[in-house]
């Protein structure tokens, strides 16, 4: 192994971890301390993986896990064993990010991932490897080692430690295995049965009262938004009677990919289908959705083109919706952006126009891995976002007596997102943020974002409709955060 070459390389590429960039560029690349990190791999045995933690081959880190892992997931395709692998983790430093590197190996590789949502001891991996039948198990730990070590050990069928000849066979596998290039490909599949009573209530007497007064609370909101039509609630869409009487079907289908070539260049996408449907037509809604990014990692930072585009309804209000429909207790989050849309990669007031990307389409420029000063880097970002519904669905509305408006307010209206935009419509996202470590568990993240709005005030369009239930003046939005963060 040429360790110059190896440690440089690394420097490069190892971007996913801010803490390794900021230890490699730390080290005397002729001294022994480089030598140390990348003289070998980290062995894999019996016990798994072992080592200090760390940048670089001979060192536990997220790309070692993750090679651990892709070398795992081929031995158990290769040995016929059951695509399936528990997991566990202790409370050593970066246990639960190693525990999630692993799993998100294991699902990009079409192997299921049952992991504790806590912290577990070896015994309970053990158990949950035989109690789920799973191929494997993958427990995060040290042991009685000191605080600087970490470990990744592996599992049999049995719950027992895997055997000699497996772990050589593992070891064959990883060996293969490059931490930064590969082609991962995700296909996935989902169904929901949508009882009757999801979204009718009763009164105190026991009698039906209407629809959607069952969907309430937290999760309410966003089940009520993401899985019918644009104000489904209001009274202009026949059928609300009868549309909830039997159960309802739900399906979604997608496939996620991410390639690493050149050893700089990653290409990203993700396309998702989906449908809901009810006994009355007026109410289902179906649609898809496809995003891209394409960015290159250059000593200085990681700029990256941005984009993607989603269905949006057309102009008749009566035969459902044609928005990618969605369910959930929260937002989805997305690494596009920290406050028009949900990022929440530090924060939580987000999502100032959108909780997902449907009815949606934008174009943007996004540069991460910035740094000016030690310990200080920077995410800078730009969107253009434009809305995919079509204009005619408000004159539509209109003529059923029901004036639509440009925004959510309250959450009053379901079926609608937090911004409406049709396709004259438009909007500009501008944002930065930085984060400083200030020590090994304390981070202070800034974030601070702009809106600028263009909404079409024609009398075809939208006209005198109210923003926030105040008048019909359209309003730029702008939002800053500092944040504390100490990780235990």
């Amino acid at each position: 192994m040429d360790i110059r070459a190896e440690y440089s390389r690394w420097l490069e590429r190892a971007v996913d971890d801010s803490d390794l960039i900021e230890e490699l560029r730390g080290l005397d690349p002729d001294g022994g301390e480089v030598s140390d990190r990348f003289y070998r791999d980290l062995a894999f045995g019996t016990g798994g993986l072992r080592g200090v933690l760390g940048a670089g081959t001979n060192r536990m880190n997220i790309y070692t896990v993750r090679r651990a892992t892709q070398g795992l997931c081929a031995w158990l395709k290769a040995s016929g064993g059951t695509p399936s692998v528990a997991i566990a983790h202790d409370s050593r430093i970066k246990s639960g990010l190693f525990a999630r590197e692993a799993a998100r190996v294991l699902a990009a590789n079409g192997v299921t991932a049952w992991i504790y949502p806590r912290l577990e001891p070896t015994p309970a991996l053990s158990w949950a490897v035989r109690y789920f039948h799973c191929g494997a198990g993958i427990c995060v730990t040290a042991s009685h080692n000191p605080a600087k070590y970490n470990g990744y050990k592996v599992y049999g069928p049995d719950g027992g430690q895997i055997t000699l000849d497996a772990a050589e066979r593992v070891q064959r596998e990883i060996g293969g295995v490059d931490p930064f290039d590969g082609v991962k490909v995700t296909p996935w599949v989902m169904y929901a049965a949508i009882g009757p009573n999801a979204f009718r209530g009763y009164d105190d007497n026991g009698d039906l009262e209407g629809n959607f007064s069952n969907a309430t609370g937290v999760s309410g909101p966003w089940i009520t938004r993401g899985l019918l039509p644009a104000w489904a609630n209001m009274g202009i869409l026949r059928g609300a009677d009868k549309a909830f009487d039997s159960y309802g079907n739900g399906f979604w289908a997608g496939v996620t990919g991410d390639i690493t070539v050149m050893d700089a260049l990653r290409i990203a996408w993700d396309f998702t289908y989906g449908t809901v449907s009810f006994d009355s037509s007026a109410f289902n809604r179906q649609g898809w959705m496809g995003a891209l990014l394409v960015e290159y990692a250059f000593d200085w930072g990681t700029p990256g083109l941005v984009g993607w585009y989603a269905t949006g309804d057309d102009a008749n209000l009566g035969n459902g919706s044609e928005r990618l429909p969605s369910i959930s207790t929260g937002a989805m989050d997305n690494v596009f952006s920290n406050y028009a849309l949900d990022g929440k990669v530090y924060i939580g007031r987000d999502a100032a126009m959108y909780n997902n990307l449907a009815g949606s389409w934008a174009i943007g420029l996004r540069v991460r891995d910035v740094s000016f000063i030690e310990n200080l880097t920077h995410i800078f970002r730009v969107y253009y976002i434009g809305g995919t519904n079509s204009a005619g669905i408000l004159d539509e509305a209109r003529s059923r007596d029901f004036n639509p408006t440009p925004n959510n307010f309250g959450g009053q209206a379901y079926g609608v997102e937090n911004m409406y935009l049709t396709d004259h419509d438009s909007a500009m996202e501008f944002g930065v943020t930085s984060v400083l470590d200030v020590y090994e568990n304390l981070k202070v993240a800034l974030d601070v974002g702009y809106i600028a709005l263009w909404l079409d005030k024609s009398e075809d369009v939208w006209g005198s409709s109210k923003i926030n239930g105040r008048d019909d003046t359209t309003r730029d939005a702008w939002n800053a955060n500092l944040m504390f963060l100490y990780s235990f």
